[in-house]
């Protein structure tokens, strides 16, 4: 039964780190989402090198639910992230056509 607390309590806050990370990446925080995901990452890890086959049925049931909770939060992640670079990359290029434009002008103008 201490095993299961102990598994629990690693579950819920993976789950928190879960959660702060999609809240980081909607403000546009990808630093600090990439930093909590890593704390998750050990987490995860930790979580991993406790369940094993021997453990009982109830903690790789609570296992199973934490991915497909993380794969369901992990999807709307990944999508803000490709959003975000999207829009960089959007950016980038309408400063290099404002660039472009600038030198051209400047050549027009000699």
């Amino acid at each position: 039964m201490n095993t299961n607390i102990a598994i629990t309590a690693i579950i819920s806050e993976i789950k928190a780190l879960t959660d702060k990370a999609a809240c980081h990446i909607k403000q546009e925080q990808i630093e600090l989402c990439q930093n909590v995901l890593k704390q998750r990452q050990n987490l995860l890890e930790q979580l991993f090198d406790s369940v094993t086959q021997d453990s009982a049925l109830s903690d790789k049931q609570l296992c199973a639910d934490l991915g497909a909770f993380i794969e369901r939060q992990d999807k709307q992640v990944v999508l803000q992230c490709q959003n975000l670079h999207n829009a960089q990359k959007e950016k980038i290029m309408k400063q290099r056509k404002v660039a472009k434009g600038i030198s051209h002008y400047g050549k027009l103008a000699k």
